[in-house]
């Protein structure tokens, strides 16, 4: 009974993990051009979410960006 509850708990965690969004840094450094777009599932809302557009300028994103790559 302990291990069925086990691997029920752990199918879970791994099922809630897969549907929380990525993270700004994610969606700012992971490989592909349009930020909104061609970035992990999810980037469109976190992008929007923190510049009130799908579509920000670089200079919006600079500062962002270099504290993601610690810079």
């Amino acid at each position: 009974m302990k291990k069925t509850a086990l691997i029920f708990v752990s199918a879970f965690t791994l099922i809630l993990a897969s549907c929380s969004p990525p993270t700004l840094c994610e969606c700012l450094t992971a490989p592909g051009g349009d930020p909104s777009n061609d970035k992990p599932s999810g980037c469109k809302d976190v992008i929007e979410g923190r510049y009130g557009t799908t579509t920000p300028s670089t200079e919006q994103m600079e500062s962002d960006y270099y504290e993601c790559k610690g810079e």
